[in-house]
């Protein structure tokens, strides 16, 4: 019988392990979304995953165990104690609701906050200071626009250090 299981695998082998475990016809899932990238002068857009360093697959693990947690790329199957715990399906059902074909998240609602807004920051060097709300970036931080010594500064600081006035 199979079940969904989660995988953590190592920093940015997501898909690697995902054309692995293809190859040996075992079905995967990976919720991902499209960012922006800044590199040397260049800008592209690359595919992001939605739970960094984790991939879901639908496997009898019984059977499939070796093949699964000694892929390349694979840290661990997770569970409690020596026993992979599978997901429930409701899990697994809602994350395929909100990804197309592909597994593109279509929505994605990474931000409490409107464009504008202002924002109160609690944290940090800025602490006390109301700002508007620019833009989610990744990794939970926020762009911030701030008056600061005369100036309109945009500063990048973490969603957790901010709070709707």
């Amino acid at each position: 019988m199979n079940d969904w299981y989660v995988i953590n695998t190592k920093p940015y082998a997501e898909f690697k392990v995902i054309s692995y475990l293809a190859s040996k016809k075992i079905k995967t899932f990976m919720p991902k979304f499209l960012v922006t990238r800044r590199h040397a002068r260049k800008i592209d857009k690359v595919f992001r995953p939605l739970f960094p360093n984790y991939i879901f697959v639908n496997a009898d693990i019984n059977k499939n165990y070796r093949i699964i947690n000694s892929a390349i790329g694979v840290k661990s199957i997770l569970g409690s104690g020596e026993k992979p715990s599978s997901v429930p399906d409701s899990i697994i059902n809602e994350l395929i609701f909100i990804t197309d074909e592909k597994g593109m998240v279509k929505y994605l609602d990474k931000s409490n906050y409107s464009y504008g807004q202002e924002v109160r920051i609690n944290e940090g060097l800025f602490k006390g200071n109301i700002g508007k709300f620019c833009q989610m970036n990744d990794r939970d931080r926020v762009l911030i626009l701030i008056s600061f010594l005369g100036r309109k500064l945009k500063i990048n600081i973490l969603s957790l250090h901010i709070a709707a006035t």
